[in-house]
């Protein structure tokens, strides 16, 4: 299996939290609330992927079919969250990042965490900032302990294509 870096990232309208993570160093997290802060998020982690030499591979969290099963965002709050992700998007494509899937937060809170589907979103935050905890030693803003625990559900799950070499004649 090929090594690969995951940048994970739980997009909200206010503030996202991010984390990125390889097999060969400890995480980095934050939580990105203006523009430029997510600029040097997306930055800071497809430099450090190019100094080790790994493929980066994106990971977003998608709220869409969570949020009408339960009925708990309204219309206004559902378009900020794809806007907030098509920010996201935009910078992952500008800065060359082309693999970038889509986890909705019952999959891999229930693969992480071992909540059920139906749990409430303050106690899933709760369940991630503690786990987080547990795994790091340091105590995450919740967005950024959703995006940690999202990237070690990837590090399990998701791998980054096959790039095959080009032979030239």
């Amino acid at each position: 299996m090929t090594d690969f870096a995951i940048l994970a990232i739980d997009q909200s309208t206010d503030s996202s939290g991010w984390a990125m993570l390889t097999r060969v160093m400890c995480p980095l997290v934050g939580v990105a609330k203006t523009a430029p802060a997510r600029r040097l998020a997306v930055h800071e982690a497809t430099s450090l992927a190019a100094k080790l030499e790994l493929p980066l591979v994106a990971v977003l969290e998608d709220h869409r079919a969570f949020a009408f099963s339960r009925g708990n965002m309204s219309v206004k709050s559902l378009l900020g969250m794809g806007a907030a992700r098509g920010r996201w998007e935009q910078l992952l494509e500008e800065y060359g990042v082309r693999d970038v899937h889509q986890v909705e937060p019952r999959v891999w809170r229930v693969k992480v965490l071992g909540l059920g589907p139906s749990t409430p979103g303050a106690v899933a935050k709760r369940a991630a900032v503690l786990h987080a905890y547990a795994a790091t030693g340091v105590t995450l803003a919740d967005d950024a302990a959703e995006a940690f625990c999202m990237a070690l559900w990837a590090q399990r799950n998701v791998a980054p294509p096959v790039r095959r070499k080009v032979r030239r004649a």
